[in-house]
C-alpha cells in the first residue's frame, strides 16, 4: 500500500469492540463479587448456626441450645434423641439435621409408652430410618451438620409447650412439635385424617400438657409422603 493511501476504515467489529481493560481493573469486579459472596456465606452460616435467618428474631431455644448446650433444656432422653439425630444426619453426610433425622431419633430413645403409642402406626426406629436420604456420591463431606428451619421449629414448637411445672423438653414433646408442626415425616405413616386426630389427642395426652384451645392445628386434607 503507498504511503500516501488513506487507511482503511475499521471495521464494524472492530468499531463495536470495547477497549480491552488492563488484568488489575479486570480483578476488580471479580474481588467484589467474591467479597459480596463471602459476606453471603457468612450470613447464612450465622443464620443456620444461631437461628436468626437475616433479619429476623432469633428463636430463643435455638440460641440457648448453642450457648448453654442440649442437656441444659432437654432430659436425658430429649437430649440423646437429638445427639441420635446428628449422630444420623452426620452419618448420611447431610448439610442439615431434617425431621426425618429428628424422628428417628427420638424413635430409638422414646420411652415405652411413645413407642407403643406409636408402633400401631408402623412408627419404629427402623421405619423412620429407612426414610432418610442418603446423600448424593459428590456431595462434600459435611463435619458439623446445622439444625433445618423445620427442625427448628419443631424444636421451638416442644420447648414452647412444656408444662407450668417448667420441665425440660423430652421425647414425647419433641414429637408432640412434629405432629402440631404436621410435619411430613409423621404424616407420612398416617393414613387419614383420623388417624391424625387420634395420635394428635394421644400425644397431648403423653406429654402431659392440656391443649389449648385453638392450639391444635386442624388436620390435613390428605397426609404428605
Amino acid at each position: 500500500m503507498p504511503a500516501d493511501a488513506p487507511a482503511p476504515p475499521p471495521s464494524p467489529r472492530t468499531r463495536l469492540t470495547a477497549p480491552r481493560r488492563s488484568a488489575a481493573r479486570r480483578a476488580v469486579p471479580r474481588r467484589i463479587h467474591a467479597e459480596r459472596g463471602q459476606r453471603s456465606s457468612r450470613r447464612v452460616y450465622h443464620g443456620r448456626l444461631t437461628g436468626k435467618p437475616g433479619r429476623c428474631r432469633a428463636q430463643p431455644l435455638i440460641l440457648a441450645i448453642v450457648a448453654e448446650g442440649v442437656s441444659a433444656h432437654f432430659t436425658e432422653d430429649g437430649a440423646a434423641a437429638v445427639a441420635a439425630a446428628t449422630a444420623a444426619a452426620r452419618a448420611h453426610n447431610a448439610a442439615e439435621i431434617t425431621t426425618e433425622h429428628l424422628l428417628a431419633g427420638l424413635l430409638r430413645h422414646a420411652d415405652a409408652a411413645l413407642t407403643e403409642l406409636l408402633r400401631p402406626y408402623g412408627l419404629t426406629a427402623d421405619a423412620a430410618a429407612r426414610r432418610i436420604l442418603p446423600a448424593r456420591p459428590n456431595d462434600p463431606v459435611v463435619d458439623a451438620p446445622v439444625f433445618s428451619a423445620r427442625t427448628k421449629e419443631v424444636l421451638r414448637i416442644g420447648g414452647s409447650v412444656v408444662g407450668s411445672d417448667g420441665g425440660r423438653v423430652d421425647c414425647a414433646r419433641i414429637f408432640l412439635g412434629l405432629i402440631l408442626r404436621r410435619d411430613r415425616s409423621v404424616l407420612a405413616f398416617l393414613r387419614d385424617n383420623a388417624e391424625f386426630e387420634r395420635l394428635t389427642l394421644a400425644a397431648w395426652g403423653l406429654a402431659g400438657v392440656t391443649p389449648r384451645p385453638g392450639r391444635r392445628p386442624p388436620p390435613p386434607t390428605t397426609p404428605a409422603s
